[in-house]
């Protein structure tokens, strides 16, 4: 089947891309996540980003095996996210 010529690009955090090179996509994967808040719980345990970081790039390098090549991760700014995570793409095998 041949590529088509669309003009429509997907921008991921390693830059846009075309459609028809996203492959095997996980449409609403979150990382990491967590209650608008949580940091200000003192109840709640300290994250360890790159711990997570590492993990999850562990984790998509497995998925990757079975041919993973795209993953989207909605979470917005406080949902627990970090820039760091960002890290995950470029270090890692897939785009997001």
């Amino acid at each position: 089947m041949a590529k088509s010529e669309s003009t429509v690009k997907i921008n991921t955090v390693l830059g846009p891309i075309s459609p028809d090179d996203m492959g095997v996509t996980l449409p609403h994967e979150h990382i990491c996540s967590g209650y608008p808040g949580w940091n200000l719980d003192e109840f709640s345990p300290a994250l360890d980003f790159k711990t997570i970081a590492d993990n999850a790039v562990a984790k998509i390098e497995k998925a990757k095996a079975y041919g993973l090549k795209t993953m989207v991760d909605p979470a917005s700014m406080d949902f627990a996210t970090d820039p760091a995570l960002h890290r995950i793409s470029p270090a890692g095998p897939v785009s997001t």
